[in-house]
């Protein structure tokens, strides 16, 4: 069926929604929509059910005939033997879309599963309604504050750092879920996330030529099982401005098995994939929180990454690490330049330190910022340098004086502007906890997500290990 991108417009940004075939008690769409800023009606006959929706004050009706005014999104959740007749029922009723969170089609390989999904395509095909699933989670819009789970409520009053809006389309609803919640948790703005699950209907290729005209989405970011079309997925890919995250479900044999009964999608050969998606100007990514890792770069990046690197940790050990991960995804490390050299030899303490790059600074550097600011005014001359500079944050600054620490990252800003080069942190939550208490371990983790959430506030991307910026970087550089 044709795509009425107007329609389609409509949906994903609704004035009115209709819930049919609510249950309770959790109520899962008619909850979740309790800060949605349009009009929200529910559409029930069971006579059990109708007093919890009423508790919730929102307007039942006992058929869709009754809702006022035009309905832009209609949320079916009833089983699947009613779906078509609900189908009939949006139709006559000139619904703007549809979404069917309904499941037990094609996924499930059973008989009535095909009749049924059949029905529905012969339903729909002669229409310009635009549908969504089967078997989906369905939509969420922050602006509006239209959510498909209550933990995206939660989400969304996170503070974040709107520089760039990301928009995330997925396969599963768990993904859409945990994409929004986990984004926003480290700084990236979600403006938009749609489940689409089987993809009957509108599928990613629809929804990709949506959002890259869509002026709320500046990086795009997918969980595929399949495509539908694979030659349109990649020419929309190579028209694309704004960065494309693909994290692709069923890499292998027995990936492909749950993917086919998860969605009902074809696996690809994903040597074969990778590199479609490269060539068509696509970013692979292999879990979810590469996903958000590569998401939280490219939202905080002013400045282009290279490949040569100034790496500074507080002890002699994490510099060997630090500089043998970076070095395992192919930066460079290179030695500074002489004249750095003598200037840092006037004030470094080498004695259980070194400044030969990478940077065992913390006996120079302590709870002090004159000595970083020398280090960082060094580094930012130093033309051997011009990559960017990762920094392995101690939270004992933070928890020693937390004014020493808001000046560590007014100079660690002030340098990034000032030379124009990106700078990465990486606060670890807990490094080892075998000799700590469980007391002890759960108050550095908490000690670890405050220093976390300052640094993004100062603009600044933060990760939890050497490995996770190193292939973050590598993915952006690329």
């Amino acid at each position: 069926m044709a795509i009425n991108y107007k329609k389609l417009h409509k949906m994903l940004n609704p004035k009115t929604v209709v819930v049919v075939g609510e249950k309770g008690p959790n109520y899962q769409f008619l909850k979740a929509q309790s800060d949605f800023t349009g009009n929200l009606y529910s559409v029930q006959i069971d006579k059990k059910e109708i007093p919890g929706i009423k508790k919730l004050g929102i307007k039942n009706y006992s058929s869709l005939e009754e809702v006022p005014g035009a309905i832009d999104l209609l949320i079916i959740a009833v089983p699947r033997q009613v779906a078509p007749f609900i189908a009939v029922e949006a139709i006559k009723r000139k619904v703007n879309g549809v979404h069917f969170f309904t499941a037990g089609f094609e996924e499930t390989k059973e008989k009535i599963g095909y009749e049924l999904q059949d029905k529905l395509v012969e339903l729909f095909k002669d229409t310009d309604i635009p549908v969504i699933g089967p078997n989906c989670m369905g939509i969420y819009n922050k602006k509006s504050s239209l959510r498909f789970h209550q933990a995206q409520n939660i989400a969304s009053a996170m503070p974040a750092l709107k520089k760039m809006n990301l928009s995330f389309l997925s396969q599963s609803g768990t993904h859409g879920v945990n994409v929004t919640v986990g984004a926003q948790r480290s700084g990236i703005n979600v403006s938009r996330s749609i489940s689409f699950g089987n993809a009957l209907f509108v599928n990613e290729c629809d929804l990709l030529e949506y959002l890259i005209n869509d002026k709320s989405t500046d990086i795009i970011a997918f969980y595929l099982e399949g495509v539908k079309d694979g030659p349109r997925f990649l020419q929309l890919l190579n028209k694309s401005k704004k960065p494309v995250l693909i994290w692709k479900g069923g890499r292998n044999n027995a990936g492909a098995r749950a993917v086919a009964s998860h969605t009902a999608s074809m696996a690809s050969n994903y040597t074969v994939w990778s590199k479609l998606i490269i060539d068509a100007g696509g970013i692979n990514v292999n879990s979810l929180d590469e996903l958000i890792n590569v998401a939280k770069l490219i939202n905080f990046q002013e400045y282009e990454i290279g490949n040569t690197l100034a790496l500074i940790t507080m002890t002699g050990g994490q510099s060997v690490a630090i500089t043998d991960t970076f070095e395992d995804h192919d930066f460079v490390i290179p030695q500074l330049s002489n004249t750095s050299y003598n200037e840092l030899s006037q004030f470094f303490n080498v004695i259980g330190g070194s400044y030969r790059n990478p940077f065992d600074a913390g006996s120079t550097i302590g709870n002090e910022v004159v000595n970083l600011n020398k280090i960082l005014n060094i580094i930012g001359e130093d033309k051997n340098i011009r990559g960017a500079l990762v920094i392995d944050m101690n939270t004992r600054t933070y928890t020693d004086s937390k004014q020493n620490f808001y000046e560590f990252l007014n100079a660690l800003r002030k340098f990034k502007h000032t030379y124009k080069m990106p700078v990465v942190l990486i606060i670890h939550t807990l490094t080892s906890t075998i000799m700590m208490t469980d007391q002890d371990a759960t108050s550095r983790e908490s000690i670890a997500s405050e220093v976390t959430q300052l640094a993004i506030a100062n603009g600044l991307p933060v990760f939890q290990s050497f490995h996770d910026a190193a292939k973050a970087m590598r993915l952006v550089a690329k």
